[in-house]
């Protein structure tokens, strides 16, 4: 899904792509909700820690499933 001009830039334990329009190739549902480059909270699942029984624990900030 990438395009010849990526670029790869990581951040801590981390990595970022940046490509133009990609958000838009990978997620095209999101077309009408994206907002400055941003989809909608709405839109996302955040990701939750889980304890031995798999129960959630702890809210894990800026991290989301689609």
């Amino acid at each position: 899904m990438l395009s010849d001009k990526f670029r790869v830039a990581p951040v801590g334990q981390a990595v970022a792509f940046k490509d133009n329009d990609i958000v838009y190739r990978l997620f095209p549902e999101w077309s009408e909700t994206i907002k400055d480059g941003l989809p909608d909270m709405w839109d996302l699942e955040p990701v939750f820690t889980k304890d031995e029984n798999y129960e959630k624990r702890f809210l894990m900030p800026g991290v989301y499933h689609k």
